[in-house]
């Protein structure tokens, strides 16, 4: 809402309140009267929804722009309105149509935010680093030629004889179940 918008809204309401407190005995009531034109032009000004980010570019070229619409900047430079005046704009700034002209509604600084060409550079280096992490890994797991000196017990692995022992003691388990079932 504009500032004429909200003031109409609050002289309405204002004189509303006015009429009703005349028939009014409490000045509780009639201060709660006055209260709720107030609250309701600071509620309704202040409640507003960004339809989207814009260049400069984009904001002269839009066709289907409503009352209303808010839409923060992209970049800096100059707003031509069709009246011919223009707004000098800064990224980051929330400009408003109000049905003639853009308007400034307010600045927000987005310095120390993240910028895209920034989280690209950074995005690039993590993929290099996975990539070249990735590469080694595959080469290092090929390799046949035991460069670390590990042995079969170090990974789990068993020596023939620790198979044949492993055979020896399932079989007489099985043997001694056999035994006790058919006994």
């Amino acid at each position: 809402m504009s500032y004429e918008s909200i003031l109409e809204e609050l002289t309405k309401g204002l004189q509303a309140a006015g009429l009703e407190n005349f028939s009014v005995a409490s000045s509780d009531e009639a201060m709660v009267n006055i209260a709720k034109p107030i609250a309701k032009a600071i509620h309704d000004g202040s409640d507003f929804e960004i339809k989207g980010s814009a260049t400069v570019a984009e904001i002269g070229a839009m066709q289907d722009v409503q009352p209303g619409d808010i839409w923060a900047m992209k970049d800096s430079g100059t707003v031509f309105n069709s009246d011919g005046t223009t707004l000098i704009v800064t990224a980051g700034d929330l400009i408003r149509w109000d049905g003639r002209k853009w308007s400034t509604l307010l600045h927000i600084d987005l310095t120390g935010y993240v910028k895209d060409e920034d989280l690209a550079s950074s995005i690039a280096v993590v993929t290099a680093s996975i990539a070249a992490v990735q590469a080694s890994v595959t080469a290092h797991a090929s390799r046949t030629d035991n460069p670390h000196q590990v042995t079969a017990a170090q990974v789990g692995a068993a020596t023939p004889n620790d198979l044949l022992r492993m055979r020896y003691a399932a079989t007489n388990t099985l043997r001694f179940y056999r035994g006790v079932l058919a006994s």
